[in-house]
C-alpha cells in the first residue's frame, strides 16, 4: 500500500479516504479477507480493473477495496458464486449511475 493511503475500518465497514491509494494483490486480499482466486475472477469478469499485466504486477485502486469487500459479503451472506457477485455488483453500479443521473 502506498504511503499516502488512509483506510478506516469500523465494524467491518471500510472507507477509503484517499482514492489515489494502490494495493497489490496480496494487500487487497489481506484487507478484504478474500483469496486471490476471487480477486482473479472479479478481474476476469471486468469488475476489477487493475493496472499491470498479471497477478504479480497488478495494482488496484482504492475503490477496488470496496468492490472486493462487497463481493466477499455477497458470497458469504447470500451464497452466490464469484460470477453471481460480479453480476450483482455491475447491476448495483448501473442503478447508482442511473439514480445520480436522475438526481435521485
Amino acid at each position: 500500500m502506498t504511503a499516502q493511503a488512509v483506510v478506516v475500518t469500523v465494524c467491518n465497514v471500510v472507507q477509503v479516504v484517499e482514492e489515489q491509494v494502490e494495493f497489490t494483490l496480496v494487500e487487497l486480499c489481506r484487507s478484504c479477507l478474500a483469496d486471490d482466486a476471487l480477486v482473479a475472477e472479479l478481474v476476469a469478469h471486468g469488475v476489477l480493473e487493475p493496472a499491470g499485466v498479471g497477478p504479480d504486477s497488478w495494482r488496484f485502486s482504492g475503490s477496488s477495496l470496496a468492490v472486493t469487500r462487497r463481493a466477499q459479503r455477497l458470497i458469504d451472506d447470500l451464497g452466490v458464486n464469484a460470477a453471481g457477485a460480479a453480476v450483482a455488483i455491475e447491476l448495483l453500479a448501473r442503478i447508482d449511475r442511473l439514480e445520480r443521473g436522475a438526481g435521485a
